[in-house]
């Protein structure tokens, strides 16, 4: 489930699809200085989401900034924004490879460097976790939906059983983008 090893069978998030649409939906805004929020853990699906959506961004004309926090978590979101906007100019726009990211570089924006999301900063994060949809973050995202993977695995595992010697198979699931308020195409642009 979400890895790349080879002779196995495989169940996986379409990373890169994802990425590639949050760099068309910041460009869509009129957003050219984007950012991604990435992480020293470097597992394969965060690194595919930062590629891709560093490769999507310039060759739609944008540029980015690269900032990772060590871990993919909470405070590796506020290590990202310390980074990211602790400069004279800051991006217009930010993906971060997962909602907990997400959440720590919004209130680092918000309450270290004063920004209003989405009005000086649009934020997309990946995960669609509980708290995204929380009152105080409306958190634009990409949801992996677990029920749907589990019952895929499922499926992959019966298969699997039932021909031990098919070959091995690789399952693609997409992930809907959630849209809410920290990355409104209402924003006002500086």
């Amino acid at each position: 489930l979400g890895r790349s090893e080879p002779g196995c069978d495989h169940v996986r998030i379409d990373n890169a699809g994802a990425a590639a649409r949050a760099a068309r939906h910041f460009i869509d805004l009129g957003l050219k200085r984007l950012a991604v929020a990435g992480s020293e853990s470097a597992t394969p699906s965060i690194v595919e989401r930062e590629r891709v959506f560093v490769e999507t961004a310039e060759r739609l004309g944008a540029s980015v900034a690269v900032a990772r926090g060590r871990d993919s978590d909470y405070a590796g979101g506020q290590q990202a924004a310390a980074s990211l906007l602790g400069n004279g100019s800051p991006p217009q726009a930010v993906f971060c490879v997962n909602d907990l990211m997400a959440l720590g570089l919004l209130d680092a924006a918000r309450n270290r460097f004063g920004l209003r999301v989405p009005r000086d900063l649009s934020v997309i994060g990946f995960d669609d976790i509980p708290e995204a949809s929380w009152d105080a973050y409306r958190l634009s995202t990409f949801r992996q939906d677990p029920e749907e993977m589990a019952a895929e695995v499922i499926r992959q595992l019966e298969r699997r059983l039932e021909n031990p010697h098919a070959p091995d198979s690789v399952v693609q699931l997409d992930a809907a983008f959630i849209q809410r308020e920290s990355a409104l195409a209402e924003r006002q642009h500086a």
